[in-house]
């Protein structure tokens, strides 16, 4: 099973994922991005919260 490199930057500069340092054995295989705007994170945020 191949295995994959994955790194992000939000804004800012945060580092939120980087497996460039991970071992083989834990790279991930498969990876699921979530692009939404902003402004369909908060309503889905209120909707949870309710």
């Amino acid at each position: 099973m191949p295995t994959f490199n994955a790194f992000a930057i939000t804004g800012g500069g945060r580092h939120i994922v980087d497996t460039r340092a991970l071992t083989e054995n834990i790279k991930p295989s498969i990876l699921v991005m979530l692009m939404e705007t902003v402004e369909e994170e908060r309503a889905r945020a209120a909707v949870v919260r309710t």
